[in-house]
This record gives structure tokens, sequence and C-alpha cells, in this order.
């Protein structure tokens, strides 16, 4: 389980030269995304996949980022307290404050094919598990996807009243290849598994 981060990352990448089957392919797209964050260990809440004719998909995955840990916590000292009611009312009170105590957070994973532009795609995963996470699912992304080229961009916001978005501010630009992109985020790789390895342990 992974501790909640105070900041949401959110990654947006145009990826140029796709396969023109495979953006065809709105099935074989979806479990390019799905398997993709799975790697990093998201649930899945809904997905969502619209086709447009003659050709073009454009689909939402709703994943789930509940701060397990924490929570955990918050819930014992509850249940600890509760307990001079006795089990079964202690467990019905508990029931009813769980959507208090443990409410989850729900980001998006978005994307978009363009046939007509260059056979491009267009990905964007927002995550509040902080600056580094986000990028394990995007190699998988770009590792399946192939792309001749892309450009990829990301911005972390504060998750708290008042903050304010990064207008035009980002913590990391790239313009390049798809093996200079891996080459570029190995590092963002290894803290990205390590926060994982941290969240299932």
């Amino acid at each position: 389980m992974y501790q909640g981060s105070g900041q949401a990352n959110s990654i947006d990448a145009q990826l140029y030269g796709i396969r023109p089957a495979l953006l065809a392919d709105g099935p074989a797209l979806q479990k390019i995304f799905l398997a993709s964050l799975a790697a990093e260990g998201y649930t899945v809440l809904h997905e969502h996949q619209t086709a447009f004719v003659p050709v073009g998909f454009t689909g939402s995955i709703v994943i789930s980022e509940s701060h397990m840990r924490y929570r955990a916590r918050q819930r014992d000292s509850i249940r600890e307290a509760l307990s001079f009611l006795g089990p079964t009312l202690a467990h019905t009170v508990m029931e009813a404050l769980m959507p208090i105590i443990d409410p989850e957070e729900r980001r998006l994973f978005n994307y978009h094919t363009y046939e007509e532009e260059d056979h491009t795609l267009d990905v964007n995963l927002n995550t509040c598990r902080g600056p580094d996470a986000g990028w394990l699912t995007m190699a998988h992304v770009v590792r399946a996807a192939e792309p001749e080229y892309l450009f990829v961009r990301s911005a972390s916001v504060p998750l708290r009243r008042g903050a304010i978005p990064q207008h035009g501010r980002y913590d990391f630009v790239f313009e390049g290849t798809l093996q200079e992109f891996l080459n570029k985020i190995v590092d963002k790789i290894e803290a990205n598994r390590r926060l994982l390895e941290e969240r299932v342990a």
C-alpha cells in the first residue's frame, strides 16, 4: 500500500507515426492502456471508448487513488474507539462512516486518435501519487504503440485548497524518438518502481 502524495502529476504525450492498423483497432488500444495502468498498480473503476466515423477513437479510463496506508491507521483508531458499542453495532457505525473516513480519489487516463494528423495518438494521465508517478504507465504505452516520434510534458500541482496550477510551467518537457524518450526517463521509471514496491509492501 502506498502513502498518498500531496501532489498531482499530469503527463501529456503526443505520439506521432503510429501504425494505421493500431489506430484503427479500438480493442487493441484499450488493451494496451489497461495493461499499462495495471503494470503500475492502478485500479480501474470505469472505462469508456467512443468510435468515430469514418475513423478515430476517444476514450477515458477512471482510476482509483485512495491513500490506503494513512487511511488504514485512521480506520483502526476509529474502530478501537467504537469497540465499546459491541462488534455488531460498531461494524454498522463504521460502515456508515466509511464514505467520510476513506473517500476515494478518482483520476483519469484519457486518449484520442488522429489519423489525419501524422497518425497521432494523444494520451493524458492524471495521478495524485506524486511527481514520480505515471512514468511506468507511459513507458508501457510508448513501447506498445511504437511511435516514430513523440512529444511529452508533465507538470505537478500541489493538492491543497488554493493551490494554483502551473500554467505554462512544466517539470519535464521532451521531444524526440521512442528510444531517446525511454533513455531520458530511466530515473523516473526507477523512482516509479520504488513507489510501487512501497505501495505493495
